[in-house]
């Protein structure tokens, strides 16, 4: 398998979040550690894209992984029990 390497700009990252939340979907952004493997991002950057998702708290949900997982298992869980 192929390493994939991917450099975004503040921006777009942003842009990429705004767009999901206006479609209704979730996005999930995985920063974990520095190799080629993973999203390239400089730490102002990082903390730019964090402080815009806490300016925007309530309005996005930005969790770890593993609570947005259990956010969506419930939701799901609601959504069948309920006769949908």
């Amino acid at each position: 398998m192929g390493r994939r390497h991917a450099e975004f700009l503040v921006p777009q990252i942003i842009e990429f979040i705004e767009e999901g939340a206006q479609k209704g979907h979730y996005v999930v952004l995985v920063i974990r550690g520095e190799d080629e493997t993973n999203l390239s991002i400089e730490e102002e950057g990082l903390v730019e894209v964090a402080d815009n998702l806490a300016d925007n708290n309530g309005r996005l949900l930005a969790e770890t992984f593993s609570r947005v997982a259990s956010f969506i298992g419930l939701r799901r869980h609601q959504w069948h029990t309920s006769g949908r």
